[in-house]
């Protein structure tokens, strides 16, 4: 039987699922390991707890981020060669430096800077929006909030020549 993760609870998916097998690019031959796949339920619930974790997300203590990411970043590591032993079988790629070492390193970085980026509350941060009034651009660079939020973006207009419009999402894009 095979899972899914969806709001924080493993769901087994039912017994008629379809799955799929990841193939070893080096063999040729099909993973053992099956993959379920989803139904537009169980996507649309996926995409429900999504929308609530971001809310959470948007409200959460920075330390309480940061400790998580540090948190999850000592895990993977603790499976490293587990982890990067399943990426080698699903893509092919060298074990040994390439995914055990050089990607792996890469990815437990780009964790721990994260961590240290949702504790960065100074007026320098990330989470302040970035105004550079010289090229007239601005982003807005805050935390990413649910579907009902809204930013501000412009685009220009070919019939209007006019620069404005609204995204229906709040995400990181570029205001000129």
């Amino acid at each position: 039987m095979t899972t899914t993760l969806t709001a924080g609870t493993w769901m087994n998916a039912s017994a008629d699922r379809a799955t799929f097998h990841a193939w070893n690019p080096s063999t040729g031959e099909p993973i053992e390991r099956s993959f379920p796949i989803s139904n537009r339920d169980d996507l649309d619930a996926m995409a429900a707890a999504s929308v609530d974790a971001a809310a959470a997300m948007a409200t959460a203590e920075p330390g309480r981020i940061a400790r998580f990411l540090r948190g999850m970043a000592e895990r993977i590591d603790a499976r490293r060669a587990e982890i990067a032993g399943v990426a080698h079988e699903e893509t092919g790629l060298p074990l040994e430096p390439r995914l055990a070492q050089v990607e792996f390193d890469r990815m437990l970085g780009q964790l721990r800077q994260a961590a240290d980026a949702a504790e960065d509350v100074s007026g320098s941060s990330w989470r302040r929006p970035l105004v550079d009034s010289e090229a007239n651009i601005r982003s807005d660079r805050g935390s990413v909030a649910p579907s009902s939020a809204s930013v501000r973006t412009t685009f220009p207009s070919p019939s209007t020549g006019s620069r404005a419009a609204t995204s229906p999402r709040r995400s990181p894009p570029a205001i000129r």
